[in-house]
């Protein structure tokens, strides 16, 4: 069911700071700026995405969330939900060109199944 995790999203209470750190002092490349999320940054490291978000200081969420990547997140969604996984996001369209739905593990950290949109054929 689970592909890979993409990504592994650090939230993080001060953002010009910590993309400094992992840009500039880690010397991690920058895949990704963007303006889709407020204070988003992405990095590649080997086969992991690695990200960093500004939205710790307003977030109920812990400091990390995994993005499940999944084939189909609808699907993936109703098998652990009869599995007894309780969501606190149903799976959704999401501006960046996913289908994402978002869950909890027993200790509260946020957890994620995404699967990229399906291109519409045009005739």
């Amino acid at each position: 069911m689970i592909r890979r995790i993409n990504p592994i999203l650090l939230f993080v209470r001060d953002f010009d700071r910590s993309l400094r750190f992992y840009r500039d002092a880690l010397r991690l490349k920058v895949h990704s700026l963007e303006d889709v999320h407020e204070e988003y940054a992405s990095f590649r490291v080997g086969d992991i995405l690695f990200a960093i978000h500004g939205g710790h200081r307003r977030s109920t969420r812990g400091p990390v969330a995994l993005h499940f990547e999944v084939a189909d997140c609808r699907a993936a969604y109703r098998a652990l939900r009869q599995k007894g996984v309780r969501f606190t996001r149903l799976p959704e369209k999401m501006p960046w060109g996913s289908v994402t739905a978002t869950f909890r593990d027993p200790d509260g950290n946020q957890l994620e199944l995404t699967s990229p949109l399906r291109s519409r054929k045009v005739r």
